[in-house]
C-alpha cells in the first residue's frame, strides 16, 4: 500500500517574510493586487447626487425672488391688502425650509465621510499587521510534505 502524494513546497531563496505576530487571530489571505484594488475602489468612491444641495438652491431662489417682489407690491395699492403678508410668508418659509435642507445636507456629508474614512483606517491598521517591524523574519531553507 502506497503513501498518498502530499503537495511539496520548497523554499530556498533566503529573504525576509513578513508573517503576522502570534498576537493576532487566524488571517485571511488575499492578493496584494487584489487588496490594493480595494482600497482603490474605497479611495475613489464616487460623490453621491445630493438631492439636500438641488433643494436648498432652489428654496433658496424661491425665497429671494419673493422677497424681491415684495418691493412693487407693498408699492401697489390695487391689491387686496392680505397679498403682501402672503408673499412675505412664503419668502419666509422658503428660506427656514431651504436653512433646514443645509444642515441636513451637512449632516449627511458628514456621515458619509467618517463612515469612509473609518474603514480606511481598519485597512491601514490591517496593513500594519503584516509589515516587518510588527512580524516575524523567516530565513532559509522551508521543507513541508512528506517523503
Amino acid at each position: 500500500m502506497s503513501k498518498p502524494q502530499q503537495n511539496i513546497i520548497r523554499y530556498t531563496e533566503k529573504a525576509d517574510i513578513a508573517v503576522p505576530s502570534r498576537i493576532g487571530e487566524a488571517k485571511l489571505a488575499i492578493r496584494r493586487a487584489d487588496w490594493e484594488r480595494i482600497k482603490k475602489s474605497i479611495n475613489n468612491i464616487p460623490s453621491e447626487t445630493n438631492i439636500h444641495q438641488i433643494v436648498y438652491t432652489i428654496l433658496f431662489s424661491i425665497a429671494g425672488a419673493i422677497a424681491a417682489s415684495l418691493i412693487p407690491i407693498h408699492g401697489n395699492s390695487k391689491l387686496a391688502p392680505w397679498v403682501f403678508p402672503l408673499y412675505g410668508l412664503f419668502a419666509v418659509f422658503s428660506f427656514v425650509v431651504a436653512v433646514i435642507f443645509c444642515i441636513l445636507g451637512k449632516a449627511w456629508r458628514s456621515t458619509k465621510t467618517d463612515y469612509i474614512k473609518s474603514i480606511q483606517e481598519d485597512m491601514d491598521g490591517i496593513e500594519d499587521t503584516f509589515r516587518a517591524e510588527n512580524s516575524y523574519k523567516i530565513e532559509g531553507a522551508i521543507e513541508t510534505g512528506s517523503d
